[in-house]
């Protein structure tokens, strides 16, 4: 059962899995990896080996890069060997002392020193760290202590005084377990546990609340994962402190785009999240240029909102909350002078954003064309124009090729006499916002050069 659901969990995390191997997927910023191999540093561990098989070139690259105080090495299996041959091909790994076995698609803060030291009060065959998760539960516990036998989700003959439980794929083994597990083939974990339970040997239980652990199988689980431990470093970079009392969600009017938009609210403090989605591609992407454009155009000294932290795989930015209120619904509030004061404004802002965006700026942080370019007209302004307007809103059927002249034209025309600046490439009302009777600019992300 649990190797038919690490199966499915593989199928689930694609296509994000195509081009990152799960380990590497960033949480808070940093890959998993790094994050399970620092809980280990900190626990004591003195050399750890990775278990390696999907874009292993991947990992040990990343590995190759780091400066950990430990000896670290991987072992790569050409053909997947479950959860227990994984663990028997590296049997030359092992000393005769208790050794610690981590599943890499696990988000836990549990005190890993003290889970090796429970372990080493009883020496029993295995501790396995255990938690209350009713989707997951299939591990029988006796007086929360002792593991008395493991089950499919569905169900089995259970002990009324027995606990079900979920195996956190956090693990500590005596030497022994080998002698369970066969040599080069693929076998499960579980099975030599139910081998050890039925020659008599006892497991044991360590029980951590489910609050510290997060399974990432499956790109819904990673993504709460993810979320759970971005927010409160954004709250830290933006206030300084975490929030004190209760953090309010507020879901918000999206912006035409796939994006989702929260305002996180603690007493008089917020910010924005943007979820991007979890990356699926390892070409730049709309939150890489989101990220690098909002910073390069701050320190261009445009009014932008603040990036507090950002996660450019998980797809997570947290900004500065700059309100409710943009330009279009400022000039329908507003007499004719204000609204000609507000429009001059906004003229000379966006004046200043051709310019000062244009220095220095880096054709690298732009998605689709570094220029405003014909075939970006073509695709993106006039095709677009097409099926979103013409055949999706007004229902018509027509065809791009039949109007490919006079759009070829169009493009060209717009190219003729270029002035070159920085080009927000959606300016409109909506995207300026009014703070404190200062403009911003927001949703810059697909600017570029033109």
């Amino acid at each position: 059962e649990w190797n038919r659901r690490q199966r499915q969990m593989c199928i689930r995390d694609r296509p994000y899995t195509d081009h990152t191997p799960k380990s590497l997927f960033s949480i808070a910023g940093r890959p998993l990896l790094d994050v399970i191999i620092g809980q280990l540093q900190k626990a004591g561990c003195k050399a750890l080996i990775i278990n390696t098989h999907h874009l292993h070139h991947k990992i040990e690259t990343f590995l190759a890069a780091q400066n950990y105080n430990l000896e670290v090495d991987t072992r790569f299996e050409p053909q997947i060997l479950g959860t227990g041959g994984a663990i028997k091909n590296v049997a030359d790994f092992w000393d005769n002392q208790p050794f610690m076995v981590i599943n890499a698609d696990i988000v836990a803060d549990i005190d890993l020193a003290e889970v090796y030291r429970a372990h080493c009060r009883h020496h029993p065959p295995a501790t396995l760290v255990l938690c209350d998760d009713p989707a997951f539960n299939s591990v029988a516990v006796k007086q929360k202590k002792w593991i008395t036998g493991f089950y499919n989700l569905a169900g089995g003959s259970l002990s009324p005084s027995d606990d079900l439980l979920t195996f956190t794929g956090i693990q500590v083994l005596e030497p022994e377990v080998l002698d369970y597990i066969p040599p080069n083939t693929f076998y499960s974990s579980i099975d030599a546990f139910k081998k050890i339970l039925a020659d008599g040997e006892r497991l044991r239980a360590f029980i951590t609340p489910k609050n510290r652990w997060q399974d990432i199988g499956t790109p819904q689980s990673y993504r709460q994962a993810a979320i759970h431990k971005a927010w409160p470093i954004a709250f830290q970079q933006a206030f300084a402190a975490l929030p004190t009392g209760r953090v309010h969600w507020q879901k918000l009017k999206g912006d035409g785009s796939e994006r989702q938009w929260h305002r996180l609210t603690a007493a008089n403090q917020s910010l924005i999240m943007v979820d991007h989605g979890i990356r699926q591609t390892e070409m730049v992407a709309e939150i890489d240029s989101f990220v690098q454009l909002g910073r390069h155009l701050a320190r261009q000294g445009v009014s932008v909102p603040k990036i507090y932290f950002h996660d450019t795989f998980s797809g997570l930015v947290f900004l500065e909350d700059l309100g409710d209120v943009h330009l279009q619904q400022a000039v329908q509030t507003k007499n004719d002078l204000t609204v000609t004061r507000l429009y001059k404004s906004a003229i000379d802002q966006v004046i200043k954003l051709s310019r000062q965006g244009a220095d220095k700026f880096d054709r690298k942080w732009t998605y689709q064309t570094p220029d405003y370019n014909q075939d970006l007209i073509l695709e993106k302004e006039c095709r677009y124009f097409l099926e979103a307007f013409l055949n999706s809103y007004l229902g018509f059927k027509m065809r791009f090729e039949d109007f490919q002249a006079d759009f070829r034209s169009l493009a060209d025309k717009a190219l003729q006499y270029p002035t070159m600046g920085f080009m927000h490439r959606d300016m409109q009302s909506r995207n300026i916002m009014i703070k404190d009777r200062k403009m911003y600019f927001i949703d810059f992300q697909g600017g570029r050069m033109g």
